[in-house]
């Protein structure tokens, strides 16, 4: 192994402040030491990828989580207790011991104890927290042993410290802790034993709450009840549904999620119907949906027609029927939503979520089915002229015509969104338009499920949704009585950085609707909900939710 230190040597570096390659129980890593080193930009130099996205800490006992979180909640300490040393990491509001240069915007740091002797030793003869990252230059795969290290990145640092290897290979499990319940962020290898002690924990403390005679659960949990602490640390509910699709003949696929306490019988706070994008599915919104359930909330879903498991096979991902086109999209939301509303008694306030081309079909949706809707969000939509739309959709219509409604045409596919990865400075992929965050991005690629090519059909539709949804009569129709929020970030292509946004919330309010409300995440890109800084959204759209219950 070229490159080689011991660990006296890494220790010498590490105080030094300079970066050294090192064993976990994940991947090799790539780390700094907390104080000599006072930001993370020479991991980000060494890796050529942007600053921005947080680097999390390496700690050497569960202590650490107190002293570099601040008001950790109860299950957070329960899951280092339990799963630490391990790959788990937890993302706690950062203390005062961590310089702001290590935090992420929201004021986080993610903080693991890994289970390697060798990366536990070097932590402990640093003294300090390692900053560490995968050590691999930004866009290549991780490596797994001291050999695997590219050369060039092995060569810029002070040297690689072998080791018993990177056994897992996987990169860790990362929750969510800053509300009242976990929301694990990334699978990882303990997603499982982290649900499970979540489950366990809040048992335990339904149990404390109704032996005391209890109303009110404290602030680590931040619920209600006894019954709400119940459904909201413990992992959702998950059941598919299917309906018919309105284009008469596709069997539809659709998901729900539950607090577990709402499947045993109990009545929901609200309502959450999410309306996807294009060339994805539904269920890469589970941790959004995770993070509401666990605040009482139902969340539904289903795949579009030609997408996810709604398409009969991988082949036919992309595919939709001009003849059935918008209108079934339009359709197919009214089908879902009166099949999860019908699941409950009485009247529980039921909202709408629509994310980019979803956005689209819920804004024509809203024109003519809005009734009985306590909201709607609209999230990273767009909002181009009627004449361009139009003429997208002739475009689209003629090559159905000439080639066949299931043509893929790459004259579609550049005109449409094959123009976005240009607008980011120095892409590393052609999805990095998408969001800042590059392990999102490097999932979306490797997700099957996502990031096909529309077909022809598929784009006459897409065009018509977008045409329909930027006249005047659809905004006018719209209920004046309906709470409106218009989100996405202000560096997201598809909204025209925000511009297209603020046009399309002004002609609603200009429309009538009273209720319209606004926020741009400064630099986030088109899925907000997979952003950098995600945690805002999140909290963002709770609150909403909350003021409209």
């Amino acid at each position: 192994m070229t490159h080689a230190i011991t660990a006296a040597e890494a220790a010498v570096a590490l105080a030094e402040g300079r970066a050294v390659v090192l064993p976990t129980d994940t991947v090799y890593g790539l780390g700094v030491a907390v104080g000599p080193a006072v930001d993370p930009a020479e991991l980000f130099r060494l890796k050529g990828r942007d600053e921005g996205k947080p680097v999390a800490w390496l700690v050497a006992d569960p202590a650490d989580l107190d002293r570099y979180g601040v008001d950790a909640p109860a299950y957070a300490c329960d899951l280092a207790a339990r799963l630490w040393p391990g790959a788990l990491t937890l993302v706690v509001r950062a203390s005062d011991a961590v310089p702001p240069a290590f935090r992420s915007e929201a004021g986080t740091i993610g903080l693991r104890m890994p289970a390697s002797d060798d990366a536990l030793a070097l932590i402990r003869a640093a003294g300090v927290p390692l900053a560490v990252t995968s050590a691999n230059p930004a866009g290549e795969p991780a490596p797994r042993r001291a050999e695997d290290v590219d050369e060039t990145l092995a060569a810029a640092c002070a040297g690689v410290l072998g080791g018993a290897g990177a056994a897992g290979g996987t990169a860790s499990t990362v929750v969510d802790c800053t509300g009242p319940a976990p929301v694990i962020l990334r699978e990882g290898p303990l997603a499982a034993a982290v649900r499970a002690c979540a489950a366990q924990h809040a048992a335990t403390r339904a149990e404390g709450l109704a032996a005391d005679g209890a109303q009110h659960a404290s602030a680590d949990a931040g619920c209600a009840s006894a019954g709400d602490a119940a459904s909201a640390l413990a992992a959702p509910v998950r059941t598919p549904l299917g309906f018919l699709s309105a284009d008469g003949s596709t069997p539809v696929h659709a998901v729900l999620w539950e607090p577990p306490a709402v499947a045993s019988g109990d009545r929901p706070r609200g309502i959450v119907q999410i309306v996807h994008g294009m060339a994805e599915h539904i269920d890469r919104y589970e941790g959004f949906a995770a993070f509401l359930v666990s605040h009482g909330f139902v969340v539904c879903g289903h795949d579009h027609l030609g997408h996810g498991g709604t398409a009969p096979d991988p082949a036919s991902r992309g595919l939709i029927d001009p003849a059935a086109g918008a209108d079934a999209l339009v359709a197919d939301v009214g089908g879902l939503r009166a099949l999860v509303a019908g699941r409950y008694e009485g009247d529980v306030p039921y909202f709408l979520f629509g994310h980019s081309m979803g956005s689209l079909v819920l804004r024509v949706y809203l024109a003519s089915h809005a009734a009985g809707l306590a909201g709607a969000i609209i999230c990273g939509t767009a909002h181009r002229p009627v004449v361009v739309s139009k003429a997208g959709n002739l475009l689209a219509r003629a090559i159905v015509a000439l080639r066949g409604a299931d043509a893929r045409s790459n004259l579609l596919h550049s005109l449409a969104d094959g123009s976005y990865s240009h607008q980011v400075d120095d892409p590393r992929t052609p999805f990095d338009w998408l969001t800042r965050d590059q392990s999102e991005v490097d999932a979306f690629i490797a997700d099957e499920a996502s990031g096909f090519m529309f077909s022809a059909g598929a784009y006459a539709a897409l065009t018509d949704l977008a045409f329909r949804a930027a006249l005047p009569r659809t905004f006018a129709a719209v209920p004046h009585d309906l709470p409106v929020l218009f989100i996405a970030g202000d560096a997201d292509p598809v909204g025209d950085a925000g511009r297209g946004v603020a046009r399309a919330a002004q002609s609603m309010e200009a429309a009538g609707v009273a209720d319209v409300s606004l926020k741009l995440y400064e630099g986030m890109r088109h899925e907000i909900l997979n952003e950098i800084g995600r945690e805002e959204v999140y909290q963002d759209v709770l609150a909403w939710l909350d003021a409209r219950l």
